[in-house]
């Protein structure tokens, strides 16, 4: 899985323009398609994986590709970091007040944090196309130490007032 991941990674950083026309994205549509893929490739015995959304129809606007590597890559390496009895949570965040969604990954351990946090240089070349991407879509990322040992890598999109999406 993270050789495939890796090669997706390289593929997209080289091989798609920078320069995209907008589409308007569901993020939740997104999430929720990711998640169906990684709860079947997953050992559901070990590692439960469970999301919380937002109520909201959240819309960005960007490019549904990069989005859903960043989203994939995210999971991917909180996965590879996870043991036995973990979990992995991503949950959505609306803030109003800026017009902002949140996707939070939830996971236990000090290996995701050397992961997300680029100490793990594994990672690092996954990281770099990750903030890549959020400065392209005018997003953020930043890591946040949760309680007890989990760790919260937090991707910020300022939402879009479009109602209509186009097919992501």
């Amino acid at each position: 899985v993270k050789t495939v991941n890796r090669k997706i990674s390289r593929l997209i950083l080289f091989s798609q323009s920078w320069e995209f026309p907008p589409a308007y994205v569901n993020i939740h549509k997104i999430i929720k398609e990711i998640m169906l893929y990684s709860e079947e490739v997953t050992d559901r015995e070990l590692i439960c994986l469970s999301t919380r959304l937002a109520n909201v129809e959240p819309i960005v606007k960007g490019n549904p590709d990069m989005l859903r590597q960043i989203i994939l890559s995210l999971i991917l390496l909180a996965l590879q970091s996870l043991s036995g009895s973990d979990r992995l949570d991503i949950e959505t965040v609306h803030i109003p007040e800026s017009s902002i969604i949140e996707i939070h990954f939830r996971a236990g351990g000090r290996e995701f944090l050397e992961k997300v946090s680029g100490t793990n240089t594994s990672a690092g070349m996954g990281l770099a196309i990750i903030h890549q991407i959020m400065n392209l879509h005018h997003g953020s990322a930043r890591i946040e130490q949760g309680e007890k040992e989990n760790v919260d890598f937090i991707l910020s999109f300022p939402l879009t007032e479009k109602k209509d999406t186009l097919p992501s």
